[in-house]
């Protein structure tokens, strides 16, 4: 099995490293000389290669390997006598005896508190382009306009259709209504306008309206959703490290937790916070706050009725938000139904009650927006999309909305297409996509449309590579019950720890919106926002419960642990650098001095460090 496994890696690296010599003939390169994706790629085949004949010529290498291994530690153990380590181990002391740092917990607790406040301050800083208290008005007002709506007692926009629309026989094409006036991107049925996106930030707005009078722009909803998702990102990884029995201190989380809250797909809209973010925001919101409050239900041993209700009616308002986090939603609610059958076993009463508590709000919210979709368009399914006002290359049939053709090309923009690294400040740009830049082996099928700035996570956000080991854990722990005899006891017998079925919601939830995007014909930045917190939190546990399982293991241990962390800050550098020029670039057209002046600074300490 070794020598197979290293024939695979050996030959998989010796691919990587003909793509990367042959990239121009193969039509993955358009330029002739060797870029920064080359050079990785090329160096990546060079050490899975080596990597590849160290595990096939593994019983030869051993010997040299325990002789340095030996050779290493007695050199630190020599460190550890110097007057240097001495005095910073005394100061490490004097710093762990203060009463905020004194215990494990509290130290975690105090990198909790810096993670979400840097976290908060870097994302205002962003929204007001550097001033901390200018506020810049950006046009969009959709869910202003239906909250509207909703005061005055319909589900129709108030605005009225221009008679060059309404004279239209048939206005969905969009050469048929590229002379009429209208509110775009937005659905038109019998006479009437209607939003397409879930109704629950609207439902929000019109109670604040009732409060503060004129017109509140959708870039306020995406502050304020977006403000509370960089607090419950750090504070769920913070209940994941406290729940996994991990042996790393508390001084890692002033890495990982910030990078869980400020990668470049959350800044994104900093830079363009408009309808579609005010509503992909309001569902990831809702839903990491049924999580937050799910994670605060299953840590008790008895029943908690109030976190259950809370986490369904949290759940129940991202589907009210974003229509496909339906999938999502019944994803948590299967595996809760099953969680609490296998933990409260033959106590009927408090199963029913946790799981109902959890279930109804869900069940409710569903209802209710199939009765709103119902009244609106006569199809409880139908969200409006059917009847949009947008894009020129929308697909004219509803089944081409969806489709398994889009599944390679959206693949390769969600995980593999590459930001753009330039030598100007803020150095890292993800701009709108050229037709011709696609790889040989993809063919766009037709209606897809990509022409929307779109980067990938292995390019953004690489600590997401992790992911695959989680799906090794959990088939390690489902691989017994696979078997006709005891199948039948995976409802009830069931025996996964508490991180495992953590890792089933986050991963599960994560992946299915996921398989939503993949299918969609029209992938975009701001989608990536609508999986990358769920799966960011999946990659976070899986390294948590990796590092309890490979306790005792000298150097695989701390070697993974440095790996993730060198990708979790890449991920960070990465978005407060690109936070400057996310989106549509508002940052630098609103603060130009300061943009120029940091940009400056920038230049000169890379100037310094040259010379």
């Amino acid at each position: 099995m070794r020598r197979l496994s290293a024939v695979v890696i050996f030959i998989l690296a010796c691919f990587w490293i003909v793509v990367a010599l042959f990239a121009g003939q193969f039509g993955l390169d358009n330029d002739p000389g060797w870029g920064r994706g080359r050079t990785i790629l090329f160096l990546a085949g060079l050490l899975g290669a080596l990597c590849g004949l160290g595990v096939y010529f593994l019983p030869l290498i051993q010997p040299p390997l325990r002789k340095a291994e030996a050779l290493l530690l007695e050199r630190l153990a020599l460190l550890r006598t110097t007057t240097a380590y001495r005095r910073l181990q005394g100061w490490l002391q004097v710093v762990y005896r203060l009463p905020i740092l004194s215990s494990r917990e509290r130290r975690g607790r105090a990198a909790l508190i810096v993670s979400i406040f840097f976290s908060l301050a870097a994302v205002w800083w962003y929204v007001t382009a550097g001033t901390l208290t200018g506020w810049f008005p950006y046009p969009h007002t959709y869910f202003d306009r239906l909250a509207q709506a909703f005061r005055h007692g319909q589900l129709s926009l108030l605005d009225q259709p221009d008679v060059s629309l309404s004279s239209l026989a048939d206005p969905y094409p969009f050469e048929n209504r590229q002379n009429a006036r209208y509110l775009w991107d937005v659905s038109y049925y019998r006479g009437r306008f209607y939003l397409y996106w879930g109704p629950a930030p609207a439902l929000i707005l019109a109670g604040i309206k009732s409060v503060v009078g004129g017109v509140i722009e959708d870039q306020a909803l995406v502050v304020g959703f977006l403000l509370g998702m960089v607090t419950l990102l750090p504070w769920i990884g913070y209940r994941l490290w406290q729940i996994v029995p991990s042996p790393r201190k508390a001084g890692w989380l002033l890495i990982f937790l910030p990078a869980l809250s400020l990668n470049l797909y959350l800044l994104w809209p900093t830079g363009r916070p408009g309808v579609y973010e005010a509503s992909i925001l309001s569902g990831q919101f809702f839903l990491l706050a049924g999580v937050a409050a799910l994670i605060e239900a299953v840590r008790r041993p008895q029943a908690s009725r109030v976190w259950y209700l809370a986490a369904g009616a949290a759940v129940g308002l991202a589907i009210g938000s974003r229509m496909t986090l339906l999938v999502s939603a019944l994803w948590l609610l299967v595996l809760v139904v099953w969680l609490n059958r296998v933990h409260f076993g033959g106590q009927m009463r408090s199963f029913y009650a946790a799981s109902a508590a959890f279930a109804l709000p869900i069940l409710v919210s569903i209802g209710l927006l199939m009765a709103y979709n119902a009244a609106r368009f006569g199809n409880p399914l139908e969200s409006g999309l059917s009847y949009q006002l947008g894009i020129p290359g929308y697909p004219p049939q509803r089944e081409w909305v969806f489709s398994t053709r889009y599944l390679l090309p959206n693949l390769y923009h969600y995980l593999l297409r590459p930001a753009v690294w330039r030598a100007e400040f803020p150095y890292i740009f993800v701009p709108f996509i050229p037709e011709t830049s696609w790889p040989w082996f993809i063919r766009l099928p037709e209606h897809y449309t990509a022409h929307e700035s779109q980067a990938g996570w292995l390019s953004i956000f690489p600590m997401l590579v992790i992911l695959p080991a989680g799906g090794a854990l959990l088939w390690g722990w489902l691989r017994p019950y696979l078997s006709h005899r005891r199948f039948s006891r995976l409802w009830k017998d069931a025996f996964l720890p508490l991180e495992g079925w953590l890792l089933l919601g986050l991963l599960g939830s994560g992946l299915a919106q996921t398989a939503i995007l993949l299918l969609y014909f029209f992938p975009s930045m701001r989608f990536q926002i609508e999986i990358v917190p769920l799966l960011s939190l999946s990659a976070w546990l899986v390294f948590l419960w990796l590092q309890g399982k490979l306790t005792g293991h000298r150097w695989l241990r701390p070697s993974l642990t440095a790996l993730m962390a060198a990708l979790a800050f890449y991920g960070l550098v990465v978005g407060l650098l690109g936070g400057f020029s996310a989106g549509e670039e508002l940052f630098k057209e609103h603060n130009p001095l300061l943009f120029q002046q940091i940009g400056g600074g920038f230049l000169i300490q890379l100037r310094t460090i040259r010379s």
